[in-house]
């Protein structure tokens, strides 16, 4: 095979890629969004690469296939042309450029293109192709004055298109690459000028398809004409705008809520004071007024205590204390405190846990959890009874709270738990609350390492079932025996400097003679000191040759 057939099977096979590519290209921008102007542009610019690239096959095999070289090579020229002020047009459209200036260059790029083409296909650009007198499979033409003034336009229209991407860069951050694109042919028309005369080589084909696959990385990866890209990114954008306003609206509610706190126990104080420490001086209507001011304050401070409690447990601010609690000398407390509300309905009170196991919870907490939770069903229950039940398994005490009142719809079910959602929101709604109590409840037992769920049934009422961690279990779990024979502590000592591993060994030793220390004296040895002892303790420094403390803790995870 000599020469020129090389050149050829170069040609057209790097020709082919090429339209493969730019074929791919047309009809995917086209199935993203076939009405959208920008990738109807790019479109259209793709499919004139992939019918330029035909041609541009067809010219080398003009004498084998006995076509007309003239008419191959014009439609080669216009297939090239509508590609170069195609990408162009696509630019102006798709760069932040005002509407109406890129309306009007859009105008003008096209009557020049026009303008150009019928210049050319009259002949009137060159003297017509020719075959090359030293090569087989070439054809070569003159220019005229016309000609270079043609090849200048398209020349500066591929500068002019990679001036303005890369000028626009980091206004479209997606696209901050396809400003190489026109650049690459660029590349590709100066080869074909200076370069292909003495070594033909078709790098014009090949800079082509690099800025193909460009233009393509912007569509298949980034999505640059994606059409929901735009919405998606404007998306994230009000996402992190609506964070941000309500970590700051939660912010202020707490801080809110703890400035209001202050003065209004100081209300509630001075009014108690005020009723208990003048009594004879106060009359049947002056005691009532005031033991409204008092009442009144109370549940307004449990409404700001409900905002503030969110506030904390959103913020991660707010520090459980658990402790063994007696479950029954809790539910009884409860209890004496709701009674008064109690007494004004026809509501039975069933106490069915005299044998409930003691609990590990924090104690003020869980004092919240099941006022919140006996609140409701008072509230919701105007007749019948309140059942609470305790059960003791090993590891957890089970709470069924049980009562008759107007239940919940099934379709509702999924509100209870809700911040600031009520089953009944309506403007008639006969109960009140702010629809915080279920769902700070819900927050502090899953705090406590507990669960609760409910069923209920409209008109017949609901059941509360509640799961807190066990005393005596979460305390074994917590505070291990200090026996020895039960369980023998290993320590791993993983230190590379002697006298450091030395320290550590005899400190322990002196302070629990019972521990089962080792050494290692490198990380790599330490991984493998762990995979065999399985140690309780390890002591790991984190400044160590070869592999550090932080690669060593990595693998020990």
């Amino acid at each position: 095979m000599d020469e020129i057939s090389v050149t050829t099977a170069i040609v057209v096979g790097a020709n082919s890629i090429t339209a493969i590519v730019s074929a791919a290209l047309f009809l995917l921008v086209l199935w993203q969004n076939p009405r959208h102007l920008t990738n109807q542009l790019f479109a259209f610019s793709t499919l004139a690469l992939t019918g330029f690239c035909i041609t541009n096959s067809l010219g080398r095999l003009v004498d084998t296939l006995q076509l007309d070289a003239n008419t191959v090579f014009y439609t080669s020229n216009t297939f090239y042309g509508a590609f170069i002020f195609g990408l162009l047009v696509f630019t102006l459209r798709f760069a932040p450029i005002p509407r109406g200036r890129a309306t009007q260059a859009t105008i003008a790029i096209i009557l020049i293109g026009l303008i150009l083409g019928g210049l050319m296909w009259n002949g009137h650009m060159d003297d017509g192709y020719k075959p090359a007198p030293d090569s087989s499979g070439d054809y070569q033409t003159s220019f005229t004055a016309l000609g270079f003034l043609m090849a200048s336009v398209i020349f500066g229209t591929l500068i002019a298109t990679a001036v303005i991407l890369y000028w626009y860069r980091h206004y479209t951050p997606r696209a901050r690459l396809l400003w190489i694109a026109p650049l690459l042919v660029v590349a590709g028309v100066l080869w074909i000028v200076l370069i292909w005369p003495s070594l033909r080589l078709p790098i014009n084909t090949f800079t082509l398809a690099a800025a193909t696959l460009i233009l393509g990385r912007a569509v298949l990866l980034e999505q640059t004409f994606d059409p929901l890209a735009h919405y998606s990114a404007e998306l994230t954008a009000k996402n992190r705008e609506l964070e941000e306003a309500n970590r700051l609206k939660r912010q202020f509610m707490a801080n809110m809520s703890h400035e209001l706190r202050t003065p209004l126990n100081s209300i509630i104080g001075y009014a108690e004071l005020t009723l208990h420490g003048a009594d004879k001086q106060l009359n049947d209507k002056q005691r009532d007024r005031l033991e409204k001011v008092i009442r009144n304050g109370r549940h307004l401070l449990g409404l700001i205590n409900d905002i503030l409690d969110l506030g904390n447990i959103e913020a991660g601010r707010l520090v459980l204390h658990p402790e063994t609690v007696d479950t029954v000398a809790l539910l009884d407390q409860v209890i004496g405190v709701i009674e008064p509300g109690i007494s004004s309905r026809s509501l039975e009170i069933i106490r069915d846990y005299a044998a409930a196991p003691a609990i590990y919870v924090d104690r003020v907490r869980a004092r919240q959890i099941f006022t919140n939770i006996l609140d409701n069903a008072i509230k919701f229950t105007q007749q019948g009874h309140i059942r609470i039940k305790v059960s003791g398994e090993r590891q957890v005490v089970n709470f069924e709270i049980e009562d008759t009142g107007i239940g919940i719809p099934e379709d509702k079910l999924p509100l209870v738990f809700e911040e600031f959602r009520q089953v009944d929101s309506t403007s008639t709604r006969q109960y009140g609350g702010t629809g915080l109590g279920m769902p700070i409840t819900k927050r502090l037992i899953e705090m406590s390492r507990g669960t609760i769920d409910l069923e209920s049934t409209e008109n017949r009422g609901t059941t509360v079932h509640i799961c807190l961690p066990r005393a005596d279990a979460a305390q074994r779990l917590h505070h291990p025996p200090p026996d020895a024979t039960a369980h023998i502590i290993n320590v791993l000592i993983i230190d590379d400097e002697a006298e450091a591993r030395t320290l550590l060994y005899d400190t322990l030793r002196t302070a629990h003679p019972d521990y089962h220390v080792y050494t290692a004296d490198s990380g790599r040895e330490g991984i493998e000191a762990a995979q065999r002892i399985q140690p309780d303790i390890i002591t790991l420094d984190i400044m160590m040759p070869n592999m550090d403390g932080w690669q060593v803790l990595k693998r020990l995870r």
